[in-house]
């Protein structure tokens, strides 16, 4: 119901401004030279399919997310400011640090790990592929594959040191972008949606995003509190992790809308 009214405010707010646009001297000489090209255009905003306003909404956040990562890459290796921040919460946590704390942190960071993410992508799997939810599957490691090489070439880019003499262990590897940070996002992000999408119930829906939110940012500060990355490290990987989860959500979205189409009487 929910989903429904929601989708009756936006079918109304989309009318009426199309209705207001329509009566503009432009938009008729637009629709009257390139009919082909407002046909493209009104499609992209359609509520009832998929390929609408849905795909519109995927794709937009997705540049959104490469344009934002690649504003933030560049100002890590140009920017002062940048670096000033990161100096000043590595030192702060570094100066708040306590070695409980430390290692309930380290467990926490565990979860964002290579290893930690095959643990927890193994047991997903075999749970969807229980359920006969091929598609979730192929998904969720389609995404992670993709997480790990572009994370891999990412550092290899970018080639910048990490925090120096603050570790609470030590990491050989290079700083940006935060593999675990991008990890997380992308695999509990994944988590969270899948429990979404099945979910009918708002509170419940709203409880599995709130667990997941919770966990990515968990993830994430433990790598600045633990000293092995900084803020703008975690930020980077978030991002980067964002895009990739919005390609998986896309591929799932898409592939349920071609099955939809296949079983719609002819």
């Amino acid at each position: 119901m929910a989903l429904a009214q929601q989708k009756n405010i936006l079918a109304r707010f989309f009318s009426n401004a199309h209705q207001w646009v329509a009566q503009s001297t432009w938009f008729r000489k637009f629709r009257s030279h390139y009919p082909q090209a407002y046909t493209f255009i009104r499609n992209r905003f359609a509520l009832n399919v998929f390929t609408g306003f849905p795909l519109t909404i995927l794709v937009s956040v997705f540049i959104i997310n490469i344009l934002t990562f690649s504003e933030i890459a560049e100002n890590v290796i140009d920017s002062e400011a940048i670096v000033v921040i990161d100096q000043e919460v590595t030192h702060f946590l570094y100066k708040a640090r306590n070695q409980m704390v430390g290692q309930v942190f380290y467990l926490i960071s565990y979860l964002g790990s290579q290893k930690g993410s095959i643990i927890i992508g193994v047991l997903v799997s075999i749970i969807l592929l229980k359920q006969g939810r091929k598609t979730y599957f192929v998904a969720l490691w389609l995404v992670l594959l993709g997480v790990g090489l572009s994370v891999r070439y990412g550092k290899l880019i970018f080639h910048r040191v990490r925090p120096a003499d603050v570790g609470f262990y030590e990491e050989t590897n290079f700083s940006f972008p935060s593999g675990h940070s991008t990890t997380a996002m992308v695999l509990f992000g994944m988590l969270t949606y899948f429990l979404m999408r099945n979910s009918h119930s708002r509170k419940q829906r709203l409880l599995y995003f709130l667990m997941g939110l919770l966990l990515v940012l968990l993830v994430g500060f433990s790598r600045i509190y633990l000293g092995v990355h900084f803020l703008s490290d975690v930020l980077g990987g978030y991002l980067l992790g964002a895009t990739w989860m919005i390609m998986g959500i896309t591929v799932i979205e898409w592939l349920s809308y071609k099955k939809e189409l296949r079983n719609i009487p002819q």
